[in-house]
């Protein structure tokens, strides 16, 4: 038979064409490009056999009978196979991934057990073989030779089928994409099946790889603009495939210093300019190292392999001892590296960039500029971190876990408990209490310590509610612990109406503001009290000689009260003892109520008192309880040893 090669010919040429637009393009790592990838050179593959084993059929006379049966074997072998690239790529759409897919493997038996009949035909003749009669080579096709046909017609329903069924989660594009696609290989097989001398076959082939290349991610849209590298979104997409695939990497960590001192001396434009000489350092590496840019000044770099891991990290360290030129100047820059080997550790991207965080959070100022691997103390804490985060998450979502506990606060002058603070507690089924110093900090990373402070004051009012008759009259002032993420939400109206729609007396409630918080944000926490107070709400400032406040600055702030922090308690210390005296005294002269924290023994309850305390508040008075022991403390009221004589 005579074939008409033009067809293949042409089809092999645009095919050439598509893998060098592809190939020569800095495409992002992702499975379904690494698919598409093997999809090309196996079209290519198919393409050229189609053309090499037409010629040796056409020219079976002129052929050694070995070579014609390698050929044809490798072609009809690709031919059973290469139907299932679609139903492969649309799970990749699908998922992401190609690992653990069972429904995939069962659907790969027919081709298997087709191909595995392709390479049995030289004994066989099922599929075809090659007689000599009288001197003369002939090609002869198989009784099974149209199963070739019906192995095609199977994957190409398959594809149609799936295409459909999962075209609520396709791109426009690639459901147009991948219907086309099947139109134009049904098309083909028919042509080619009533005309076999037209190779239409390839043309197909070539059409779907053009169409397929349409559904792909733009390469651009994956860069960070400035350096050069895969931008964040890369980054956690990368991320994602990576830990979901099982797949063994190698974490370094580089944050860049000096890059301000660039801008400032030689303006943006120029700090881009040495940022973008950054980028195309880390995209020079060699080895199989995939770089992304994090945040700000801040790059993620992922070996594939310990050494490349290793030459990496002395890469970096080598290059920035070298300066960096901008305007015919040369400036230098420091580089911070934390690296990381235990990929195992990781669940999910975010645990990644956690464990990052956190090694950067800590690193003290003489620390910057140097190489440290991270430690496994460090892991732990990230892995305690994200469990306390998923603890918060699932007890704000199911309503339980989260707890109030009330400590009474002792008046000297009266002899009786005029004051309760409300302190949460959360308890998880698994980690069990955890305090409020680890789980609130995570709240505000995270952003849900907003919704945390709403349950508190829900749950306090509430608690009111259900106990007035027995706290009117007797406790003058619940005092609720109050994040400083609040302070940049314009929260004063909707925190009012929390409140006010429980209908209880809003000069009840008092918030307490730690020191640190105060002093980081004295504007917005100012605006925020001048508000409330307008409303008839109190604040008092907790914990205050903990931090480093700027005592002008506090009582410039409208406290109404202040809670001095246990550790200036101090009985053995003369000195600690004058200064405790000399903070009593000033704040009792502004008029400021002043309440002592941490009493734990009749000696610091006698010293409180007789230097002029107002309140007192800590254990050897009353512990914090749960709302019926405290309801009953309250009923029996102070005893006689609580007594004393200020």
């Amino acid at each position: 038979m005579r074939y008409y090669y033009g067809y293949a010919i042409c089809a092999l040429v645009f095919l050439i064409i598509i893998m060098v637009s592809f190939f020569s393009a800095r495409r992002f790592p992702n499975t379904q490009n690494r698919v598409f990838a093997v999809i090309l050179w196996l079209a290519a593959a198919d393409l050229t056999l189609d053309i090499i084993s037409a010629l040796t059929i056409e020219y079976a006379a002129y052929t050694p009978a070995w070579i014609s049966y390698i050929i044809t074997t490798l072609f009809y072998s690709l031919q059973a196979a290469f139907p299932t690239v679609m139903v492969l790529y649309l799970f990749v759409i699908r998922d992401g991934s190609l690992k653990k897919k069972k429904s995939l493997r069962l659907l790969m038996i027919p081709a298997a057990a087709l191909v595995l009949i392709v390479l049995t035909s030289y004994f066989t003749h099922w599929i075809f073989y090659i007689t000599v009669e009288d001197g003369v080579i002939a090609y002869v096709q198989g009784p099974l030779f149209n199963m070739l046909y019906v192995s095609s017609a199977f994957y190409v329903a398959v594809t149609l089928f799936l295409t459909l069924r999962y075209r609520h989660i396709l791109k426009k594009k690639q459901f147009v994409s991948i219907v086309a696609f099947v139109t134009v290989v049904i098309a083909a097989a028919i042509i080619q099946f009533l005309y076999p001398k037209y190779l239409l076959t390839g043309m197909a082939i070539t059409s779907a790889m053009m169409m397929t290349s349409f559904t792909l991610q733009n390469p651009e849209d994956m860069l960070d603009l400035i350096s050069g590298v895969f931008n964040y979104s890369a980054m956690m997409e990368f991320l994602d495939i990576q830990i979901s695939e099982g797949r063994q990497l190698w974490l370094i960590s580089a944050d860049i210093g000096g890059l301000r001192r660039v801008n400032s001396a030689f303006g943006v434009t120029a700090g881009n300019t040495v940022f973008t000489e950054i980028g195309k350092f880390f995209n020079s590496l060699e080895g199989g190292v995939w770089t992304f840019r994090m945040v700000g000044t801040r790059f993620l770099l992922l070996a594939s392999t310990a050494e490349n891991f290793r030459l990496t990290i002395d890469a970096i360290e080598e290059r920035f001892k070298e300066s960096w030129h901008v305007q015919d100047k040369s400036v230098s820059l420091s580089v911070t590296i934390r690296y990381f080997s235990e990929w195992n550790f990781f669940q999910s991207p975010e645990d990644v960039i956690n464990l990052i965080d956190i090694a950067y959070s800590e690193i003290g100022a003489e620390a910057w500029g140097m190489k440290k691997r991270i430690s496994t103390d460090l892991m732990l804490q990230v892995k305690r971190r994200l469990l306390v985060e998923n603890a918060i998450r699932e007890s704000l979502k199911s309503g339980s876990g989260f707890s109030l506990n009330f400590q009474p606060i002792y008046n000297p002058a009266g002899k009786c408990f005029s004051c309760v603070e409300a302190l949460l507690r959360l308890d998880n089924p698994t980690l069990g209490s955890i305090p409020p110093s680890e789980f609130i900090p995570v709240a505000e990373k995270t952003g849900m310590i907003l919704q945390i402070d709403e349950l508190v004051i829900n749950k306090v009012c509430e608690f009111y509610i259900r106990n007035e008759k027995d706290l009117r009259g007797v406790v003058t002032r619940l005092n609720i612990n109050f994040s400083a993420a609040e302070f940049f939400k314009n929260p004063s109206i909707r925190i009012h109406w929390l409140i006010h729609d429980h209908h209880i007396p809003l000069d009840l409630i008092c918030f307490e503001v730690t020191e640190t918080a105060a002093t980081s944000h004295p504007g917005s926490l100012a605006s925020f009290m001048n508000e409330m107070i307008a409303l008839g709400y109190h604040f008092a400032l907790d914990d205050f000689g903990t931090g480093y406040a700027n005592t002008s600055r506090m009582v410039h702030l409208p406290f109404e009260t202040v809670k001095l922090d246990k550790s200036l308690l101090v009985l053995e210390d003369e000195k600690s003892r004058i200064l405790f005296s000399y903070m009593l005294s000033m704040f009792s002269r502004i008029g400021t109520t002043t309440i002592v924290e941490g009493v734990e023994t009749r000696e610091q309850a006698e010293l409180a008192c007789s230097q002029g305390a107002d309140m007192i508040q800590g254990f050897y008075y009353a512990r914090p309880m749960p709302e019926q022991d405290l309801i009953a403390f309250l009923r029996a009221g102070a005893t006689e040893d609580m007594y004393l004589s200020c």
